[in-house]
């Protein structure tokens, strides 16, 4: 007797993102990654407004996650029809893609003791940093804003474009880029090209949030995996300031 076969999204998975969508929100995606904090400094400079840093990341993340609602609203609402559907299911993989997360992450750091690059990464320092000034507005940007724009972007629209044709290529080119998304500011304005090397600390973050909505089917579980790992890193940030 031929029994059906359990629900399993991850063996073929579907992008529920519309080819307009999709289309739209990768163009959006180097003005995110690049251009927008060059756009917000130059309106703020022309207006003759004075700004610190984290004012400036307020204003980056509430811009780029209004426009990136504005672009994917429907999509993320087929999404939570999704969700909703494999609540339970989609709580236990996202624990477990947490677990998966911090080993491997203590696995990278274990790589990285002999190199000397172990804990030396700018963006926690940046973050750090910040939190002295504002820690109600920097956990906002980094658990509430960030990550509903930046799964949208790399794990709704790269990942999810990438994954239909290619799973390697998938998990790689949004490895690649997630990764450089948090480098190349510390990157470029000191021409250090070996901080290149720091993409590797996104490796673990990165892999369990493809692998979680690989998983499930809905962009809502790296969204919520994301928002479980900034919590407690800014968390634990917060507490060593």
């Amino acid at each position: 007797m031929n029994e059906k076969r359990p629900d399993r999204p991850y063996l073929q998975f579907q992008n529920q993102m519309s080819r307009w969508e999709t289309v739209l929100l990768l163009l959006y995606l180097p003005i995110h990654v690049f251009l927008m904090p060059a756009i917000l400094e130059f309106l703020f400079r022309s207006a003759g407004i004075s700004y610190t840093m984290m004012q400036l990341n307020v204003c980056y993340y509430a811009v780029s996650t209004a426009i990136v609602f504005l672009l994917s609203h429907r999509f993320l609402r087929r999404n939570f029809d999704v969700l909703c559907d494999r609540l339970w299911g989609v709580l236990f993989t996202v624990v477990i893609a947490y677990f998966l997360q911090q080993a491997l992450m203590y696995l990278v750091a274990i790589i990285e003791l002999p190199f000397g690059i172990a804990g030396d990464n700018q963006n926690n320092s940046a973050v750090q940093d910040m939190l002295q000034y504002g820690y109600g507005t920097m956990f906002g940007i980094v658990v509430f804003m960030a990550p509903i724009t930046e799964e949208v972007l790399f794990r709704g629209a790269v990942f999810g474009t990438l994954r239909k044709r290619n799973r390697f290529a998938a998990y790689a080119v949004t490895i690649l880029l997630f990764g450089l998304l948090h480098v190349w500011q510390f990157v470029v304005p000191e021409n250090d090209w070996k901080y290149l090397i720091h993409i590797i600390d996104y490796i673990p973050a990165t892999w369990a949030l493809c692998w979680v909505y690989e998983r499930t089917g809905t962009i809502w579980s790296p969204i919520a995996l994301h928002m479980l790992v900034n919590a407690i890193s800014v968390t634990a940030l917060k507490s060593l300031a």
